[in-house]
């Protein structure tokens, strides 16, 4: 179900692309071809813009889980090494 969403919704984009670039042609008298560069370029615009926003290192996850996790893991160890806690 999640593929037939987006499949249909990259065909809604595609068409309404399609049909925009048809509308500022014949509105603004410029060839066609004219408009599907330049709707490709804003697309290839968009797309670095999000892959350099994508490799930016994001914040760690979970930051006060896995401080608990480092001190339940110290105190274990400080459990095992002692010879008292083997009752």
């Amino acid at each position: 179900l999640l593929a037939v969403i987006i499949g249909c919704a990259f065909f809604v984009w595609i068409l309404g692309v399609a049909g925009l670039i048809g509308i500022i042609s014949d509105s603004q008298s410029w060839p066609w071809y004219v408009v599907t560069l330049v709707a490709a370029g804003l697309h290839l615009l968009v797309a670095i813009i999000a892959g350099v926003l994508l490799r930016k290192p994001a914040a760690p996850s979970f930051p006060l889980t896995r401080a608990e996790l480092s001190k339940d893991q110290a105190w274990l160890e400080t459990l095992k090494n002692d010879p008292k806690s083997r009752n």
